[in-house]
């Protein structure tokens, strides 16, 4: 597979709730019992260079030119799902969220990376 756009963009406050309901549809189909969330300036590299070998698929949920934006939502994305581990065993993040070394400008893309 390869990276699928779907992202959502424009100030963070009013679309977290549709993140929210974004992610949580792709965790309740019960196709995909690992799921990621990370932060990139370059979806389609990052997708390349890290995950194709290991998971199925990227979806990229968020774009953002903020920096503080996409640091935030990866860490709200992670806190608000982090309750469900145990329905989840093994597929959230190990960290909170927020702590890559990124670029000094954007644009940002908040993704998802989906495995069976």
């Amino acid at each position: 597979m390869t990276v699928i756009w779907n992202e959502w963009s424009g100030h963070l406050a009013p679309k977290m709730k549709s993140l929210h309901r974004t992610v949580g549809q792709y965790l309740r189909n019960g196709r995909h019992s690992h799921v990621m969330v990370g932060v990139t300036s370059n979806p389609e590299r990052r997708w390349k260079e890290r995950y194709r070998k290991e998971w199925d698929k990227m979806v990229v949920i968020y774009r953002t030119m903020s920096l503080e934006y996409a640091t935030r939502c990866e860490r709200e994305i992670v806190a608000h799902f982090g309750h469900s581990r145990a329905q989840f065993e093994s597929s959230w993040n190990t960290n909170p969220g927020g702590n890559g070394n990124f670029r000094s400008y954007g644009p940002y893309f908040i993704y998802l990376v989906l495995s069976s």
